[in-house]
């Protein structure tokens, strides 16, 4: 089941939940179009059958399954990530920087340019700004080794205002910025800290989106950036 909502004129807003389903239920994979059927259901967790026998036991938050007919479906997950980028917030600035990813299925690290913007900029700049970076996105990049990453660390201490990982931890939320064919996404992130199966960013969950319907303007985009760094959680004192 996915919540939907307008966070304001030009956001729309998803959550994703559970969903309820029972034994001999028909789903669809959004991915695929396919129609699999619904074995078993066991507490979080369901057991399907797909149309060539294949069973497999998936979490009822799973993102690719919808009931038929469900109008809040797909989730914006199964759309195509054209470029990405990412937005910090600490009590004394918004830092946000491109992406680069190696590959189709490889992994992604943070790109020029790191820019930092007062926490008080108009929604207008940060719009811009998010739009810069993903400009800058880039995509097929050789797999990065460990000086690359090391670079791109520093470069975002530096942008952040602080000396390593832990303190950025310890100041900030965080949000991803994505761009598909049709809209522009929001996905805030929980901060875990540095210890536990949690640490680090995490995606939330359920997750929650906020989506921005393309054409979309700079103001729009900062608007929805202030409103997804309200939906991002930390254990640490929250900066806003």
């Amino acid at each position: 089941m996915t919540t939907r909502g307008r966070a304001n004129q030009s956001v729309e807003y998803y959550r994703n939940e559970p969903l309820e389903v029972a034994a001999g239920e028909e789903l669809r994979d959004d991915r695929t179009g396919e129609r699999v059927v619904v074995i078993a259901v066991e507490g979080e967790f369901m057991r399907v059958r797909y149309p060539d026998g294949a069973e497999k036991q998936l979490h009822r938050l799973n993102l690719y399954l919808s009931r038929l007919g469900d109008p809040g479906r797909p989730s914006p997950v199964t759309r195509e990530v054209l470029r990405s980028a990412a937005a910090y917030r600490l009590r004394d600035r918004i830092v946000i920087h491109a992406e680069a990813k190696a590959g189709e299925f490889g992994p992604t690290m943070s790109a020029a340019p790191f820019l930092t913007l007062p926490p008080g900029a108009a929604p207008e700049e940060v719009g811009a700004g998010i739009l810069a970076a993903l400009d800058a996105y880039r995509s097929e990049v050789p797999t990065p080794t460990k000086s690359d990453y090391d670079v791109a660390a520093r470069s975002l201490y530096r942008a952040a205002g602080v000396s390593s990982n832990r303190k950025l931890l310890e100041a900030s939320l965080y949000c991803r910025a994505s761009e598909s064919r049709d809209l522009f996404q929001y996905l805030p992130y929980h901060n875990g800290g540095t210890r536990g199966s949690r640490k680090g960013f995490q995606p939330k969950l359920p997750l929650e989106w906020l989506l921005v319907r393309k054409p979309a303007t700079a103001v729009e985009l900062g608007e929805a950036l202030a409103r997804a760094f309200e939906l991002c959680t930390t254990v640490y004192d929250s900066p806003l």
